[in-house]
């Protein structure tokens, strides 16, 4: 329809903004979004599913130990060489899915010379959308790279660059280098719907002409290093067969887990299997599904072990579903089943206005009948010895000399002299023979005036031998010796 701002602007009206738009909802927006919601709830109800659309990703996009096979090669011209380096290093050039003349003297094109990569939807899918980082480059106007919406002669062409009047060649994207980013190295493209895409080098030399190759640089090249498609899926899978304990219909009740085998097929592969209790997923199975294909996924079956000990006793709707790549959900109509997982009681009036059903009794014991117990004697008691050092015990025998019985000597400066060569051994208090004093030994006057005497053998001398020998005279009666 195009923009409608100018045209409401020369009449008078200014645009309105978005903001302006927020604040004052007409009535327009407010039956839209009535409709909106209407169709949701219509959809949640029936379980329908409408169309939707995946993504199949290429060379630098996919993940590593993808198939990536989305792209094939096709065209046999030898004037043309197509090569796959996937995914691309960066800062080196023909890398990717790369198309280029070939090289070499003497070698060129004919007219009408072609190769490429093309990507074809699934029956029944069409490709709406395309986003890559690609490179396209030309001296010649002879030489035609595009990306194309088909084959060559059908559709259009969605990229391709073009040599201004005095250039002597063109390019987009960036130079061969995917390492360096620039605002023409991505192309994006949507609001078209084909059922292939054609990445293309074409010699479009007139009729009998030829295409002039490169001796060592190529004359021409198309690289796409990266690729996002947006393929469209408007139908849901088909469900093919359904059979397992869970939907057996002779059995009465179903209790505790039981089977279910699914089996479908869809142009882009099956993705899950949903179990549905009453409207409310119950179990599912998925499966991981490789989106660097066109058809993503298999047509593989599913088998289910659904646990029914979560759902209460009594009659439930069963639904079944299939899930496919574009997340396209097919369910089957509901199968009512009965879920009796615990023990039924037994009813205490079965029939109505009978009289209540008597419980068993439990029949009395007779003590004629029952055996006599037989008696054990009582253990006999055990006496523990008397306590070792208790009033009326044993006694512990002398244990001897301790360990530590010596005093140890006192530090100080009055510590106990180690006895030499010249030791004395006088008779009285304080005295001492001349032998007291080692050999060279200097000797003090008495401060009182009275006998000289060694240095060692002051009155703190003195005392500290006395105080030894009593120390050990104690230590000798306490342990009885």
């Amino acid at each position: 329809m195009g923009d409608l701002g100018p045209q409401l602007e020369d009449r008078g009206h200014p645009t309105p903004t978005i903001k302006d738009q927020m604040k004052t909802p007409t009535i327009t927006t407010i039956l839209a979004t009535l409709t909106v919601a209407a169709t949701l709830a219509l959809i949640t109800a029936t379980g329908t599913a409408t169309a939707a659309s995946y993504q199949v990703q290429s060379c630098a996009a996919v993940p590593i130990g993808s198939a990536d096979d989305a792209w094939q090669p096709y065209g046999d011209a030898a004037t043309i060489t197509s090569f796959r380096k996937c995914p691309p290093k960066k800062w080196v050039k023909l890398q990717g899915l790369y198309l280029h003349d070939t090289t070499g003297a003497g070698l060129n094109a004919s007219s009408g010379d072609e190769r490429g990569w093309k990507l074809e939807a699934p029956p029944g899918t069409t490709i709406t959308g395309l986003s890559y980082l690609r490179n396209i480059y030309k001296h010649s106007e002879r030489w035609s790279p595009e990306m194309r919406t088909g084959p060559t002669g059908e559709g259009e062409v969605l990229d391709t660059c073009h040599i201004a009047r005095g250039s002597a060649g063109c390019a987009v994207g960036n130079g061969g280098y995917p390492g360096r980013e620039k605002n023409d190295y991505r192309k994006e493209v949507s609001g078209f719907a084909t059922r292939s895409l054609h990445a293309v080098l074409r010699c479009d030399a007139p009729s009998g002409e030829q295409c002039i190759n490169g001796i060592e640089e190529p004359e021409a090249d198309f690289g796409i290093y990266s690729s996002t498609v947006t393929i469209e899926d408007p139908d849901p899978p088909t469900i093919t067969n359904i059979q397992g304990e869970l939907v057996d219909t002779a059995r009465a009740d179903h209790r505790g887990t039981e089977t279910l085998h699914v089996e479908g097929r869809d142009e882009t592969g099956l993705l899950a299997a949903r179990v549905f209790i009453d409207g409310r997923l119950h179990a599912e199975q998925a499966r991981n599904l490789d989106y660097s294909r066109v058809k993503p996924g298999t047509d593989d079956p599913f088998d289910l072990q659904v646990d029914t000990t979560g759902i209460t006793d009594g009659d439930h709707q069963l639904e079944v579903a299939l899930v496919d790549a574009a997340r396209n959900e097919q369910r089957e109509p509901a199968q009512q089943i009965h879920v009796r997982n615990r023990a039924a009681t037994p009813p205490t009036n079965p029939v109505p206005g009978s009289a209540p059903v008597p419980l068993p009794r439990q029949p009395t014991p007779n003590p004629m009948l029952q055996p006599t117990p037989v008696l054990k004697a009582p253990p006999a008691r055990v006496v523990k010895p008397a306590a070792i050092n208790a009033p009326g015990g044993r006694q512990k025998p002398n244990p001897g000399k301790p360990k530590h019985s010596k005093p140890r000597s006192a530090k100080g400066k009055g510590a106990a002299v180690k006895k030499g060569k010249g030791s004395g051994k006088g008779k009285g208090k304080g005295k001492s023979k001349g032998g007291n004093r080692k050999k060279g030994g200097p000797k003090t006057k008495n401060p009182r005036g009275g006998r000289r005497y060694h240095r060692n053998h002051k009155p703190q001398a003195r005392k500290a031998r006395k105080n030894k020998a009593s120390h050990n005279h104690k230590t000798r009666q306490r342990w009885g010796r």
